[in-house]
């Protein structure tokens, strides 16, 4: 007999599955592309549509090409406004909002935020950015224009929330932080990688330590060289390694040569394998002099690494000082040379560092987290009536 006290139980309507646009105009590898690469996975894996508009020789697009999610190569996100190559970017990217339905166009930086707002001049697709880096924003008319027909800016650090905020270009009520995230089964605690270190030249009982990232000078790798002169001198079982590639590659081997640590100081150029890269160190070092959050930050940590970072733009969202690694001054080779060593020394206090940075990253920055927190503002703003809609009607 039916209890007659007790409501009836509501079945949970399942949500709509959306069409989803993500873009991006990098070529190399890097924090951005990475983000592209694991937001549509999870977005696919929760059921989504997904397509990725990326140009042709983009690391992204060959990526997303053997990963199997879909991928539109037909644009190239010029970096001139008044290129024609701008118009051809809005034109493709206004056909795969009408070709595939999209509900939601997520941009990543400059050139397709650009191309993707004058694609929505004829549609009512919601828009959001991600902010991926701390750079300068102009304020001026056209920024305006751009930044307005945004349903919503998300930025991965307080840091850069803090300087939207006060630059004004968009309501604080459309600004949201949703950070980077960490593949927790691809990026976790093994093994030392003593092949790769052979591989390398360096001796299996050495001390490794590691850093990776687009060799540019805001990475601050020169940093790390002027720390590691100094810790060599000090302690000759130490190395360092460097993974990536970019427009300071020949300047760093130049200072690498002239601090006399060739052969101890290594560039290894792009890495596909960088978890085996990060398994092979010891400790992981970030010299960054300006970082939005940090992806090697994240991925260090994931992996239970002892990590020191400058603290600078949201690398303290990440490291909490003491607890989950060590922070230094931006630019002072001599602070992470002294921190560098005090570490090699305790390696009780490192091991500990490591296991509060990989407990950290499983709580708040799985690639889990980063889906979902992403799909709720989607379905928000998917509620709701476009931005630049709701402004035409108020005027």
């Amino acid at each position: 007999m039916a209890d007659r006290g007790l409501p009836a139980a509501r079945a949970h309507k399942p949500r709509p599955a959306l069409s989803i646009l993500q873009t991006s105009g990098h070529i190399c590898w890097g924090g951005e592309p990475n983000h592209v690469f694991l937001l549509s996975s999870g977005l696919l894996a929760a059921g989504h549509r997904v397509i990725v508009a990326a140009p042709r020789a983009s690391a992204l697009a060959e990526r997303c090409i053997a990963s199997g999610i879909p991928v539109c190569t037909h644009v190239r996100f010029s970096h001139q406004l008044r290129d024609y190559g701008l118009l051809h970017d809005a034109r493709a990217v206004a056909q795969l909002i009408r070709d595939h339905n999209v509900s939601v166009l997520h941009t990543h930086a400059s050139r397709d935020t650009w191309a993707g707002a004058l694609a929505s001049l004829a549609s009512d697709v919601r828009i959001v950015r991600t902010r991926h880096n701390l750079q300068y924003n102009r304020t001026g008319m056209l920024n305006r224009w751009l930044y307005g027909r945004l349903d919503g800016l998300i930025v991965i650090s307080k840091a850069i929330r803090d300087e939207f905020r006060r630059n004004h270009l968009v309501p604080n009520q459309r600004i949201t932080v949703i950070p980077d995230a960490a593949d927790l089964r691809r990026f976790y605690p093994r093994p030392l990688a003593i092949g790769l270190r052979e591989e390398w030249g360096i001796p299996v009982d050495g001390f490794v330590i590691g850093s990776a990232g687009r060799l540019s000078i805001e990475k601050g790798h020169h940093v790390l060289v002027e720390a590691a002169a100094m810790v060599v001198c000090q302690a000759p079982s130490a190395w360092v390694v460097i993974a990536g590639e970019g427009a300071e590659e020949t300047a760093l081997r130049c200072h690498i040569e002239r601090r006399g640590l060739v052969g101890r100081v290594i560039l290894l150029g792009f890495r596909e394998d960088i978890e085996d890269f990060y398994a092979a160190t010891n400790l992981l070092v970030v010299p960054s002099l300006s970082e939005g959050l940090g992806t090697v930050v994240i991925e260090g940590l994931a992996m239970g690494k002892p990590i020191i970072a400058s603290n600078i733009g949201g690398i303290p969202e990440l490291i909490e000082d003491g607890r989950t690694g060590r922070l230094v001054p931006p630019n002072d080779a001599a602070a992470l040379a002294a921190t560098i060593l005090a570490l090699m020394t305790s390696p009780t206090a490192a091991a500990a560092f490591g296991q509060a940075g990989r407990a950290r990253v499983a709580r708040h920055y799985s690639l889990g987290r980063l889906t979902a927190r992403t799909l709720r503002l989607y379905e928000q703003i998917t509620a709701a009536a476009p931005v630049r809609h709701a402004s035409r009607a108020s005027s």
